[in-house]
């Protein structure tokens, strides 16, 4: 979850122009685990979705915004 928060947070300052040039962000998550006496890598395809914020009564009421 803390990936896809990351990757929404950075296309929003860059949106907003507080942030320039950033580099292409991958929409891979890669963790590591360790088997035996050695680490693979995992790879998680990162699907960008809608605004699950807008789910959130508080912020509907806030914003004016509807699911």
């Amino acid at each position: 979850m803390s990936f896809g928060i990351l990757q929404t947070f950075f296309a929003r300052v860059e949106s907003l122009g507080i942030l320039h040039d950033m580099p292409d962000l991958s929409g891979v998550m890669r963790q590591f685990q360790s088997r035996d006496s050695a680490y693979e890598q995992l790879e998680f395809p990162f699907r960008k979705s809608s605004d699950a914020m807008v789910s959130v009564p508080a912020y509907q009421a806030k914003f004016g915004r509807q699911p």
